[in-house]
Order: structure tokens, then sequence, then C-alpha cells
């Protein structure tokens, strides 16, 4: 079966909500001549009400560019109101092997003949899909391994009726923005031998165009059931990591939420600021959509309220995201996890703190390892051009952010050189910054003095036709030498 083109934009129709939760990268930046990145932003509202959709567009100061819908496998489409949001948005239609009072056996699908019942509403579904297929990203019953969906088969019923009803849409010559494989985020790290691990429920690279995954904090939302405030960058990781074995497919996330903190009235905020300035980093490259479940207890018997509207500072903090150019607002970017700021040799590695274990890292390298409750690290003799990274330990999962780098010296000039080198008549002065060290003066390579600690210019009276000075610098922990500039 043919590849469909990928890199588009989507749309989403999904159908339930089920969840669950490692090492991370983080790196970022963008050069002058790429274009920014832009995360696509959506949401599911209510039973995507479009009037509930404007409300909440209202409420965060922007128009979403994706709405999550949730269809039964009899369900019309589309319906007024689907037509309503198409107007406007890109939808991920999602269509469950369950009508409201039958579950759908996934291997009676997956051998459905034409001229079969089944197969006959695969058909209809592809001939439904058809004239808007420039506007629809689609999934066949998102969260096929949760417990839930037990009745309708196993992880090779659901690869087979997945392929079936693909092959249908392409015998019907019909092709949508793309194929979207969404599971939870939790079956992405369960044990290989779990049946609800992740490799044995994906159809294949030549049936899927995006990989996405359901994220949720739940923390103690339901009842009996007690976890710990986990972060997002701890929830998708494995995601990510599944995401690098398969590179030419997006990542996206179709359902994200987290509740609040009835301690803590700030932590949700916190936790969806976190969300926003994660995607800075070009770890999360593959990552294509972010799309927020803005729904009240969707789960009988829980508490789970995973609307941005549940807190002041929570809707604050969405609105935020929101505006972010890096989600296609018009405001400003999220500052990132961590960022390493050089003043001459000596940078400053600052981080938000998680409450876990932190290493610092340079060049891929350990450096140190602060106390708990710490979030800076001052390297006094930091390299030209090194980079930094935060390896941290959190919740039984590692994961590691690169630091964006950052000039002291503000107001847009760059940082005045360490060392200057300036021919004043038959001599050559030099002059460095003091960092408490020993310093060795070479020329062209080679030893041409020591000055006494506490020195930081030195006269040479017979630089004949030097070409080029450094100074070798002893502190302990190590040795530097920079180069110095001609004046």
């Amino acid at each position: 079966m043919g590849r469909q083109p990928h890199g588009m934009t989507l749309l989403t129709l999904v159908v339930a909500a089920t969840v669950g939760v490692f090492v991370v990268a983080i790196t970022a930046g963008t050069s002058a001549a790429e274009e920014p990145r832009v995360v696509k932003l959506g949401a599911a509202v209510g039973d995507a009400d479009p009037a509930l959709v404007v409300e909440f567009e209202t409420e965060i100061g922007r128009e979403l560019d994706v709405i999550r819908v949730f269809k039964l496998w009899d369900d019309e489409f589309p319906t007024a109101d689907d037509l309503a949001l198409l107007e406007a948005h890109e939808l991920v239609l999602s269509i469950k092997a369950s009508t409201s009072d039958e579950v759908i056996a996934w291997a009676d699908i997956a051998a459905a003949q034409p001229g079969d019942p089944l197969h006959d509403q695969m058909v209809s579904w592809a001939q439904q899909i058809a004239g808007f297929q420039d506007r629809v990203h689609l999934t066949f019953h998102h969260e096929p391994e949760a417990a839930s969906n037990l009745e309708n088969g196993t992880a090779a019923d659901f690869v087979g009726a997945w392929r079936a009803f693909m092959t249908v849409l392409e015998d019907q010559q019909v092709t949508t923005l793309g194929r979207v494989w969404i599971m939870t985020d939790y079956s992405f790290h369960v044990p290989a031998d779990d049946r609800r691990h992740a490799d044995g429920w994906y159809p294949g690279d030549d049936w899927v165009e995006a990989i996405g995954a359901d994220a949720y904090n739940w923390h103690d939302c339901r009842p009996d059931v007690s976890v710990d405030w986990t972060s997002l960058a701890v929830n998708i990781e494995p995601l990510r990591r599944f995401g690098l074995d398969h590179p030419d497919e997006e990542l996206m996330l179709t359902e994200l939420g987290s509740v609040e903190d009835p301690l803590d009235s700030e932590r949700k905020a916190a936790w969806i600021d976190g969300a926003a300035s994660l995607f800075l980093d070009p770890t999360y490259d593959q990552f294509t959509l972010v799309s927020w479940f803005n729904i009240d207890h969707p789960t009988p018997g829980t508490t789970c309220d995973w609307r941005t509207s549940t807190g002041d500072t929570s809707a604050e903090a969405f609105a935020r995201l929101a505006a972010a150019p890096l989600f296609g607002g018009q405001g400003e970017n999220p500052s990132p996890w961590c960022t390493a700021e050089r003043d001459g040799t000596t940078v400053t590695v600052s981080w938000t703190d998680d409450g876990g274990t932190h290493v610092i890292r340079r060049n891929g390298r350990w450096l140190s390892t602060p106390g708990g409750d710490v979030s800076e690290y001052t390297d006094v003799l930091s390299p030209e051009q090194a980079t930094y990274s935060v390896r941290t330990w959190v919740e039984g999962v590692t994961i590691e952010r690169v630091c964006v780098s950052t000039e002291a010296d503000g107001n847009g000039e760059p940082p005045a050189p360490w060392c200057t080198a300036s021919r004043i008549g038959e001599t050559v002065v030099l002059s460095w910054t003091d960092d408490g060290g020993l310093h060795v003066v070479r020329r062209d390579g080679r030893w041409l003095a020591t000055p006494g600690r506490g020195t930081a210019t030195y006269t040479d009276l017979q630089p004949g036709d030097a070409g080029e000075y450094t100074i070798r610098t002893w502190m302990p922990g190590g040795r530097l030498e920079h180069a110095c500039e001609w004046a």
C-alpha cells in the first residue's frame, strides 16, 4: 500500500480518553535562514459543539487550528456541526468500531469482503470523507489497547482491521491529510511483554503517516488510584523515542490534559508552562500537533476536570501557550527549561527545578552533581563553544535537556573579547580578563611569559612578526587556552 504525503495539517475526530506516562534532550533555536517552527494547536471541546468551540477560542484569545471530534461506527459525517467546524478548522477524525449498542469485532472488520455490511460501512465512510479529505486527518479506533476495548479483540485483530479500513479508502481513491495511529501515552512505556505495549498494535510505517498519543497528568483524580504529579516531559518521552525509530512519521499529542493540585493552586499553570516550553527544543521537531482535552469529568466516578478554566492561573497559562509563536500565536514564546549564560569563561547554568536529581553535563560529559533543591550551577572554567545539558532523574525516568546558550552582555551587543592584542609601536600589549587563575602567555604556539597571579596585562617588547597570541590559564579543575583578538 502506498505512502501518503507527510508534513501537512490535521484534523482530529476521536472517541474516548484513557491514559498513562521517560529520557529527554533539549536544545533550542532557529537559524535566521530557517522558517520558524509552528506546532498546530487543537482541542476537544464538549461534543464538538461549534458554539462551545467559539466560547473556548474567545477565552484563549485566538482561533484553534484543529478540533477533535469523536465518531462511532454508524454515525453520520459530516453533521451540520461538523460542517460548521470545517469552515475554519481541521479535524482529526476518529472512527470507533462500536455503535451505541454493539461492539464490533476487529477480526470481523479485517475479514469483511465486498458486499458484507461491514465492508459496505467502510465504503460509506470513504464516500463521506471524500469531500473533505484535504481537511481531515483520519484515525481508526484510537487507544485500542485500553481495557474498555478488550471486547473488540486482540492487537493482531486491530492491526488487521486498521489495514482493511485503510485499504478500502485507497480503493475508493480517498486520501486524507494523513492516517493517525493513536495510543495512550502509557502504552509506550509498559514492559515489552505487556499486552498493551505499543509495538504490538502498530500497523506499520506503510500504513501510518502520524503517531499519536493521549497524554494526561492524572495525579489523584481517580478513586482509589493516586499517582505522582507527572510532567509532560516524563509522560511523552517513550512516545518521542518510539518516533525516533519511525523518523518519517509525524508525532502528535491528540489529547493532552492536567488536573489541578488541590494543595497548590499554581501547579497546573506551571505544568502548562512546562508543556509549552518543551516544544521549543528541536528534539521535539517530529511533533506537529498539541491538542488539549478541554472537557470536564469524561470518566464516570472520577473528578478529572481537564478544562483550562479550572483556575485563573491555569487559564492564563494556557492563554500564554496559545499566544506563543511556536503554536502559531502572536505573542511571545515561553522561556526555555534550561539556559547557559556565558560571561567570559564563566557560564551560569539555570534550570527549572522539577524535584528530580540533576547532573550537569558539559560537551556530553559529566561536570557536576548539585545537591537537591538546586536549580543553578556556575562553571568558572568554561571552554569556548562549550555546550551544556542537565540530566534529570525524576519519577524513575531519565530526562536530558540541552540548555539554550545566551550571553551575559545585553542590549544586543556582542560580548567583549576575553583577550586582546594591540600593536603599539614596536611592542604588542596583551590584555585579558583576570579570572583568578595562573596565566601563561604564548606566542605562535610557544611559551613567552608567565605573569604573576592577579595580572591581566603583558607587553611583548620584541614581537617581531608575531601572528597569534594565546593565554593559557591554569585553574583548579582544568586548563583553558584563549586566543587573543587583534584590536
